[in-house]
């Protein structure tokens, strides 16, 4: 019998002449052979591929496309999409193990219709089985041992005129695992063909990065109340040390350092003073205090004058390792560990020629100790640390049916779960000066800028705010998607039409300042003549219990809903053998977001505000704080309109000029995720939905009287959720708009032209001019409640807005 074998070669070089898409396809063998991308704190990402596509840039966590805008790039796995509650494009969280995916597909500008809310997608495809078991084992370490030293590392500097190299910044990381695919053998069903397969990836990451950076806690001499040293340690120049003019002296008189006490017309300068309320009622029972603005004798404040509140942390405090003034207390924690496990498997079941199923899991467990405000803290208490617990899971189901050589369909359905909390590790504290609280407060000491022995603030503080004290925040996502395409060709037309649907939710509880927190200043205990001088110490002020300033915030949970329908049809017509034309609209219809308990707050341009009367007419302005809901008060709805007119035109083209020689160009508009749709973009549906939430504000004079003072017996009070009313927010700045009709959706205009050449070689040249303009943009920097100029005369006779 006679053997016939055609072997079909694909070519190396592809010339794009269907469409002009702009990508980049991540061959799988770049993929095993590139150098790993592991670091900062993560296994190997698969995200780490986009920035190897022309045009991308920014981080894993922001990134643009061509300049565009971030957070806006779509995310698909097997052709599903990934519903993100907010940062859409943001995938470490979530992201599945590196070996499970297979060619990252990174598409750039004018995408076809199936496409949509975004700018540019990352799509990924999963791994499959083969007639054959195959696998891999790998271990990635990196190691700082075998690092250059480099130039310059931190640490680095003169010392006695001859430069000292510093060490080599310590970084020891393990990411190692192993993947295996194959077969799936069903005898009752065999029939000589296998049709199910399954391909499985699991790895772990382990680092342990050192603590780094001393911390300054106060002398055993201070916390006993003798500051004394501090004229020799504590400012540069010996300005404590100095004499100082006393009351008789003449005019310009001058009083060299080192002058004698004796001399009449000129006296020690002291370091720290009493506060000017440390009055009646605020003095400790006992204690023996000169008069309000004179200097503690010898600058020792007696121990019977301490605050009790004040007084019961201070066993807490640990004792310096070093006589320094500062930075003298070296890490109490050897490592901050890292610890990530990343598994998922995949499964491809076949009915047939015709049919076929696709099944992706996977779950990505990342957990980390880290710091909030100095990476050295306590055991105790005082501690800055925090846990950082990270959660994504996805689950990703296709389906496929091949009706015939003209018809095909495919449908999926995407699960996706994000958890991304934070939370204090010392809970369960009691301390009298927070009302309810579970953590100790965050304490932070404001000492003048020559004062280096300013101990480091205490316990755990949020990127927020300067007197955030965090105890937890609970972040919790959930998206759904669903794609469903229908392939259809017919002559020279090749139609792509379908529908897809999100689903996402969120709730959000960031409680970023529930722990409250307190600022002690040294401007309380110094020279009441020379407060922004050297003297007084922050230190000081603590052990009499006058806070200079404090902040506590209570925040409501957050539960954000929202919904996406997106039907679609895409054409590309062959019109010639050396032309295609695309031609595709997608209709957007984005369903604004609801919050559950309508907790929103937002400025309603068209309420009339009680507390703004015009004096002409007796009548209220408006501009007023709305609410969604239908309470008192409220705006009567719980969300904005749906935009029903929001289509996404596509158009381009491919020509091939000759045999190694395409033309491509287009344009596209493509609306995107923000405004009243987005959950967190721009923080606008989390930082608006809080609010209405109470809080208790005491900020500084500025002087050396605290604004809070004695914190003994005036405990800081838990604040609940402030009562609506449409007055509530007159005179504190713009807030966004959620009105009925906040205006038009943001969108993008995209478009490109350019030619690709095939060079030999197996080269490819691709040379393309690419634009984009975003319209409508959230934004909040512009002062929306300001007035009109042309309106200040109607409130100002001159319109001059300088004008007293």
């Amino acid at each position: 019998a006679n053997t016939t074998t055609i072997e079909v070669i694909a070519p190396t070089i592809t010339l794009q002449t269907d469409e002009p898409n702009l990508g980049t396809v991540i061959q799988s063998t770049i993929l095993e052979e590139v150098p790993t991308f592991i670091g900062g704190g993560r296994d190997r990402q698969i995200d780490s591929f986009l920035f190897l596509a022309p045009g991308v840039t920014g981080n894993g966590f922001s990134h643009r496309i061509n300049g565009g805008i971030d957070f806006q790039n779509e995310v698909m796995f097997n052709g599903v999409v990934a519903a993100q509650a907010e940062t859409q494009g943001f995938q470490t969280i979530y992201n599945p193990p590196y070996e499970l995916v297979d060619e990252p597909d990174i598409l750039t500008s004018n995408f076809s219709a199936k496409y949509g809310f975004a700018q540019g997608v990352a799509s990924y495809r999963f791994k499959s089985g083969t007639n054959e078991l195959h696998g891999d084992l790998f271990e990635i370490n990196r190691n700082s041992y075998f690092d250059a030293p480099g130039a310059n590392p931190p640490g680095s500097g003169f010392v006695n005129g001859v430069f000292v190299r510093g060490p080599i910044p310590h970084d020891v990381e393990h990411n190692f695992g192993f993947s295996v695919g194959g077969p799936v053998w069903l005898p009752k069903v065999y029939d000589g063909r296998n049709k199910t397969f399954f391909y499985t990836s699991w790895d772990w990451y382990r680092v342990n990065a050192p603590a780094t950076g001393n911390l300054t806690v106060p002398t055993p001499a201070m916390i006993a109340g003798n500051f004394s040293g501090l004229c020799a340690n504590n400012f540069t120049g010996g300005v404590c040390n100095d004499r100082a003019p006393g009351p008789n002296a003449p005019a310009n008189q001058v009083c060299p350092p080192g002058a004698p006490v004796s001399l009449a017309t000129c006296v020690v300068q002291s370091q720290i003073y009493v506060p000017q309320n440390f009055t009646g009622a605020v003095v400790p029972s006992g204690c023996t205090a000169p008069a309000p603005g004179q200097p503690w004798p010898g600058d020792v404040i007696p121990s019977s004058c301490f605050s009790p509140l004040s007084a019961s942390l201070l066993p807490l405090i640990p004792a310096p390792a070093f006589s320094t003034p500062s930075e003298n207390l070296p890490p109490q924690v050897k490592v901050l560990p890292t610890r990530q496990t990343n598994i998922g498997f995949a499964i491809d079941q076949n009915f047939g020629q015709r049919q076929a199923f696709h099944v992706a899991w996977w779950r990505n467990k990342w957990n980390n100790l880290g710091c909030s405000v100095n990476c050295v803290f306590f055991n105790n208490e005082f501690s800055g640390a925090q846990i950082n617990p990270n959660l994504g899971t996805g689950f990703i189901l296709t389906y496929s049916n091949t009706f015939s050589s003209h018809l095909v369909m495919t449908a999926g359905f995407s699960w996706l779960g994000e958890i991304n909390n934070q939370y204090n590790t010392h809970t369960n504290v009691s301390f009298a000066g927070v009302v309810n609280g579970t953590t100790l407060p965050f304490i932070r000491f404001n000492g003048n800028g020559g004062q280096i022995s300013t101990p480091s603030s205490w316990g755990m503080q949020a990127s927020s705010g300067p007197l955030y004290g965090e105890t937890f925040s609970v972040n919790r996502k959930l998206g759904l998607g669903f794609d469903n395409n229908w392939l259809y060709i017919h002559g020279r037309h090749t139609y792509n039409f379908g529908l897809e649907i999100r689903r996402a939710y969120q709730d959000d509880q960031e409680c970023q300042g529930c722990g409250g927190g307190f600022a002690f200043n040294s401007a309380t205990t110094a020279d009441p003549f020379n407060i922004k001088g050297n003297t007084g110490a922050a230190f000081a002020s603590y052990l009499l219990g006058d806070a200079d300033s404090a902040f506590r915030r209570f925040v409501a949970e957050n539960r954000l809903r929202n919904l996406y329908f997106a039907p679609y049809i895409q054409d590309d017509i062959k019109l010639t053998p050396k032309l295609t034309v695309n031609v595709g609209l997608r209709w957007d219809i984005p369903r604004p977001f609801l919050e559950n308990d309508n907790n929103v707050t937002f400025f309603n341009a068209t309420a009339p505000n009680p507390g703004a009367i015009n004096p002409a007419t007796s009548q209220p302005l408006l501009g007023a704080a709305g609410k969604l809901g239908s309470c008192t008060g409220c705006a009567g709805y719980r969300r904005a309109d749906i935009h029903w007119k929001d289509f996404s035109p596509r158009i381009g083209f491919a020509y091939r000029l000759t045999s190694k020689t395409v033309v491509l160009g287009g344009f596209s508009v493509n609306f995107l995720d923000e405004g009243p749709y987005e959950f967190g973009n721009n923080k606008l549906s989390v930082d608006y939905g809080s609010l209405s939430a109470g809080q208790i504000v005491v900020n500084t004079n500025g002087n050396n009287i605290p604004a809070y003072g004695k914190w003994d017996n005036n405990p800081l009070g838990f604040p609940s959720l402030t009562p609506f009313s449409p007055t509530l927010f007159n005179a504190t700045g713009p807030l966004f708009q959620f009105s009925k009709d906040p205006g038009p959706n943001a969108y993008i205009q995209m478009w490109s032209a350019g030619v690709q050449r095939e060079l030999p070689g197996n080269m490819l040249l691709s040379v393309s001019y690419i634009g984009n303009r975003a319209v409508h943009l959230t934004s909040m920097l512009n002062p929306i409640n300001q007035t009109n100029p042309k309106y200040l005369a109607q409130f100002c006779a001159s319109g001059n807005p300088t004008d007293p």
